[in-house]
């Protein structure tokens, strides 16, 4: 599978499992532990997506949005983690620019929620016999553009974070810093993580 011309696939799969988060179902599609497998089947290494998908999940696995308290996005960080590691094959490299991305995804998806309110204040103005036609609008609204907004933040995203890993990629290749060796640290990093957050208070 030739990566850079399958991000569109990938965008439109990404998004639906995105809705899985907050939007429509949970079914889990979204944890790390489910998607990692998914999107590493899709880019041609199955044990690599279970692998991040794993190390994701434990890192993960406390941090939950709780009232105003939003942690970056999980999945997000999942999957370009395992879209670059394919890339540039330093997993290493793909968990550093994957929990990038799940910062920035966590940004940019609380300034889209905060436009939200000005469909709500179109529902708030209605009219008493309209107000359950808007509602109903609004829930298929939310479905449609919550799934349409991911896939363009993908669709702009994995191009650029792809271009930026292989370039640390290759400046680290350069001054002999990546060995395949590496890639037997991540479980530890994982297990490490995990262990500290059943630890903690």
């Amino acid at each position: 599978m030739i990566l850079s011309l399958n991000f569109l696939f990938l965008a439109l799969i990404s998004g639906f499992i995105h809705l899985d988060t907050l939007v429509f179902g949970q079914f889990m599609f979204s944890r790390p532990i489910v998607c990692g497998p998914i999107v590493g089947y899709l880019t041609g290494s199955f044990t690599n997506g279970l692998l991040l998908g794993a190390i994701f999940e434990l890192l993960y696995i406390s941090i939950i949005p709780v009232g105003i308290k939003i942690p970056s996005d999980s999945t997000a960080a999942t999957i370009f983690s395992v879209v670059c590691g394919q890339i540039t094959k330093c997993l290493a490299l793909g968990v550093l620019l994957g929990v990038l991305v799940g910062w920035i995804y966590k940004y940019v998806d609380i300034f889209l929620r905060s436009t939200n309110s000005i469909m709500l204040s179109w529902v708030d103005n209605s009219k008493a016999e309209l107000v359950v036609q808007r509602v109903n609008f609004l829930v298929i609204y939310g479905l449609v553009s919550s799934y349409l907004k991911t896939i363009l933040f993908y669709l702009i995203f994995f191009p650029l974070i792809s271009f930026i890993a292989v370039l640390i990629c290759k400046t680290l290749i350069e001054l002999n810093l990546v060995t395949a060796d590496l890639i037997y640290l991540l479980p530890s990093i994982g297990v490490g993580i995990g262990l500290y957050h059943f630890t903690e208070r």
